[in-house]
């Protein structure tokens, strides 16, 4: 039987939870950009994770720079790195970090394909839509990742892509799939769900 101390502690968890909600969804609201929406989740890291995440972060911009940069390289730079060298690197960090979903393949049929810019609804933020966010993050780690904190934890598939058939020679059915998109029956490239 529940007593009166019992039933008062019990409301007391409840308005404090209905509170501690209703102050996210106001520090949510509150960010209009999404520099706002990454500081805001950034502050509510562990400072090992933060640090974690942003070593990771300066990793993938590396090998970003090496993707644009490879064929402007010389041989004789101190920083050069080879067609197959850098290769060899871009392959092995899909494997061990995946790719976040960031351009218009994705695994949810039901997420906009252009999230990230507000022009699917009205130029809403994809910040303010808890069900995008969850939606987002479900696709994998490193899309979580990005969607919450503006951290790369891979490079992101689009970029993947493009680098491999525009500048490496693979044909999009062979880069499409090393990033782990499917061709669906219906002839449409995804993720499998």
């Amino acid at each position: 039987m529940a007593t009166p101390d019992k039933i008062r502690s019990a409301n007391y968890r409840k308005r404090k939870r209905e509170r501690e909600a209703a102050a996210k969804t106001e520090a949510i609201g509150a960010c209009s950009t999404r520099t706002q929406w990454y500081e805001k989740n950034r502050a509510e890291l562990e400072p090992e994770t933060l640090k974690t995440f942003q070593a990771r972060h300066e990793q993938v911009l590396d090998v970003l720079h090496w993707m644009k940069h490879v064929h402007e390289d010389k041989p004789s730079d101190s920083d050069f790195v080879s067609m197959s060298d850098g290769l060899d690197v871009l392959l092995d960090d899909i494997n061990k970090y995946g790719c976040p979903h960031l351009g218009y393949v994705l695994k949810n049929p039901d997420i906009p394909s252009d999230w990230s810019t507000g022009a699917w609804h009205d130029d809403k933020k994809y910040w303010n839509d808890a069900e995008l966010v969850s939606q987002l993050c479900a696709e994998s780690p490193a899309t979580g990742r990005y969607v919450r904190y503006g951290f790369l934890a891979g490079v992101p598939d689009w970029q993947v892509v493009k680098f491999l058939t525009e500048r490496a020679g693979y044909t999009f059915e062979n880069a499409a799939t090393l990033v782990g998109m499917i061709l669906s029956r219906e002839g449409v490239w995804r993720y499998a769900a």
